[in-house]
């Protein structure tokens, strides 16, 4: 007896089997992409509205605004880093999901720069060579003056340096910022910062 030969499978088949599962793949997929998105835009108004509430207060303080007339690095303002590394610091502390209090974060963050000079020149301070190690006790200073600081708002301020400094943050927001201004840095230094949507900041008084 001779066995029969199996026919082959006509490629014609083999295509249709194909394109049904890409049908049944762009069928399912773009429900939770739509989905995904949908959520996305949530949590990102939902952030930008939390950080404007945040950080009103302190951007209608006319001290503060003094900040957008000091260079920070390469041609982006003080205020400027100081709002990236509090809208940056904030966006990470919700991504990791981590249970921390963000409004303390958001105004540490934002004031850790508060220092009213020009650390390039002389200007009876100790200079550019120990601005590193003295700018956040400065910082703190002028913050304490203008605002009401909790703890972990004055250690995000007194600890952003580390490990330059050598006391380590105390706690995980001042962690947060410290990690988060080094990346900043380097962006800026690089020329590679991206654009803080203007709908997340409230608006500034006229100068």
């Amino acid at each position: 007896m001779f066995s029969r030969r199996k026919k082959p499978q006509k490629p014609h088949r083999k295509s249709r089997r194909r394109l049904s599962l890409l049908f049944v793949c762009l069928l399912f997929t773009r429900p939770v992409r739509l989905v995904y998105e949908r959520n996305e835009k949530i949590l990102l108004e939902h952030i930008n509205s939390f950080f404007c509430s945040c950080t009103q207060e302190l951007l209608k303080c006319d001290e503060v605004q003094q900040l957008k007339y000091f260079t920070q690095h390469r041609g982006t303002t003080r205020l400027d880093h100081s709002i990236s590394v509090a809208y940056h610091s904030y966006r990470l502390s919700i991504r990791l999901g981590l249970t921390i209090d963000n409004r303390s974060l958001i105004r540490g963050a934002l004031l850790h720069d508060f220092f009213l000079y020009d650390w390039r020149e002389q200007t009876g301070r100790k200079g550019q060579t120990l601005h590193g190690f003295t700018h956040p006790r400065e910082a703190l200073n002028t913050a304490s003056q203008q605002f009401d600081l909790n703890q972990t708002e004055q250690n995000i301020i007194l600890r952003h340096m580390w490990p330059l400094t050598i006391t380590p943050p105390r706690t995980r927001e001042a962690l947060i910022v410290s990690l988060i201004d080094k990346y900043c840095t380097i962006k800026e230094l690089l020329k590679l910062r991206g654009r803080i949507p203007l709908k997340v900041l409230p608006e500034r008084p006229a100068s």
